[in-house]
């Protein structure tokens, strides 16, 4: 990383490249155009220029494997699409690449394109790489952004940050779903955390969060809605005020809060996306000696291609081979149930 760009840290890593190189190798065994952008050429413009790119170029059916290895960082949420106020980043080697961009730059993918993205790095609310064990001989070095690093360099770039986040709202528009309570109207926000498609994909999760009786009558199902982290406005609009509330935090207010049915949209269309990531949001993830745990890990499950499963078998299988403080996560967006049957990096 650029000391310029990260107040005078450079965040030394062990097994990065090596992990980039590793990935590219899996691409290229499958016959995949590959693009490795290591240390210095790994800048925010040259990754998004290459999503652009490959935007613009595949078509239904195509493959795009993207990879990260580094730092993952945080710096502070402006445009009210995180719920712990934080914006997750990927740290590149002249900034940081925003959660919000990254998912803007996927939601410009045609309908039927696949996009599977693998990420060794911490990107959640923990961010950090926790430094091994003294003593163990299989990892060398921590991955870890200190956190009075990451407030720094958001210091000492805020209007660069911030007008980042402020673009990318702007342009994405809201997607919303309104039903009254007691004479309020209740308000689902997607506030542009990835774009117009995202914010379909969101709406349609949103379905799980309402339960309906017999007689028709709808609330909401709170565990749900904290699941996927989203906050609900309500709105007085006779008075014109605005509240925000983290519903699950006053579930007993309004648990027996009866609204009408209202419907939200299934979304058949987009890019079908797999993200793998190194650890769980509350967990923290490791560097190693030559590669990162996740990747190290990945590369035994996958054993130079004889492994014989799909997405969610491979997912399982590395989940069970890591330790229990660190697990994998996989999730999904669009139309993922055909892609996650597949083979794992198959072109076809």
């Amino acid at each position: 990383m650029n000391p310029a760009s990260y107040s005078g840290w450079s965040g030394p890593l062990a097994g990065c490249e090596n992990d980039a190189n590793d990935m590219a190798n899996i691409a290229k065994k499958y016959a995949m155009t590959t693009t490795t952008l290591l240390t210095a050429k790994a800048t925010r413009a040259a990754v998004l220029a290459n999503l652009s790119n490959a935007a613009k170029t595949l078509q239904a059916g195509d493959l795009y494997f993207l990879t990260y290895s580094g730092h993952g960082g945080q710096m502070p949420d402006i445009n009210g699409d995180e719920t712990d106020k934080q914006d997750e980043t990927w740290c590149l080697y002249d900034g940081e690449l925003i959660d919000d961009e990254l998912y803007a730059a996927i939601s410009a993918f045609k309908d039927g394109v696949r996009l599977l993205v693998l990420s060794d790095s911490c990107h959640s609310g923990t961010v950090t790489r926790e430094r091994p064990k003294e003593g163990d001989p299989a990892v060398k070095y921590s991955k870890s952004m200190p956190p009075d690093i990451a407030y720094q360099v958001y210091a000492d770039h805020k209007d660069f940050y911030d007008q980042l986040q402020k673009d990318v709202a702007g342009v994405q528009g809201r997607e919303t779903a309104q039903a009254g309570v007691n004479g309020w109207n209740a308000t689902l926000i997607n506030f542009g955390s990835a774009g117009k498609r995202l914010g379909q994909w969101r709406m349609n999760r949103a379905k799980r969060w309402v339960e309906t009786n017999e007689a028709g009558q709808v609330k909401f199902n709170f565990d749900e809605v904290q699941r996927d982290e989203w906050s609900v406005y309500m709105v007085d609009r006779s008075r014109g005020v605005n509240i925000q509330l983290d519903l699950w935090r006053r579930k007993v207010i309004y648990s027996d809060a009866k609204m009408p049915r209202f419907d939200l949209y299934d979304i058949q269309t987009g890019p079908s996306v797999i993200l793998i990531s190194g650890c769980q949001d509350n967990q923290l993830s490791m560097d190693g000696a030559r590669n990162g745990k996740f990747t190290e890990t990945l590369l035994k499950t996958w054993n130079n291609g004889n492994f014989a499963g799909n997405y969610t078998q491979l997912h399982k299988q590395i989940v069970a081979k890591m330790p229990n403080t660190q697990t994998p996560n996989l999730f999904t967006l669009g139309q993922p149930v055909s892609f996650l049957k597949q083979a794992p990096f198959s072109v076809a």
